[in-house]
């Protein structure tokens, strides 16, 4: 009698040209989220308004998460990778909201913030794409 053992699958996925662009512009993006550690611990101009550092910080672990789970994405095909990035990708725009509401947030981040969210929005319609 002879048994085999099979190693156990995972889910990969044939990346296309969306899938790539996607993951291009999540990395891109994670980078930004990382890079807004700067701003931890800084004191906004007088009359204007900066977000507070619990939300610089969970958008930086938010964003080296993206940067991980788009690598993995990229190298091994994972749909797992994939999917991962475009949650994060959402959740980053979550954070952002409350730039349109908050008052003293200069018009320029507004515009920014407003920018940043319409490519999130599509890296992760990108990521996702099976097309």
């Amino acid at each position: 009698m002879s048994s085999t053992v099979s190693a156990p699958t995972t889910a990969t996925a044939t990346l296309t040209t969306r899938n790539r662009v996607g993951i291009v512009l999540a990395v891109l993006l994670g980078i930004g989220d990382m890079v807004g550690l700067a701003g931890v611990g800084a004191t906004p101009a007088p009359g204007e308004e900066g977000p507070p550092d619990v939300v610089l910080i969970v958008g930086a672990v938010l964003g080296l998460v993206t940067i991980a789970a788009a690598v993995l994405a990229w190298v091994r095909h994972s749909r797992g990778g994939l999917r991962v990035a475009a949650v994060t990708r959402l959740l980053s725009m979550v954070l952002a909201l409350p730039a349109f509401f908050v008052e003293g947030v200069p018009a320029p981040l507004v515009a920014l913030v407003a920018v940043g969210m319409l490519v999130s929005l599509a890296s992760a319609a990108l990521l996702v794409s099976r097309k």
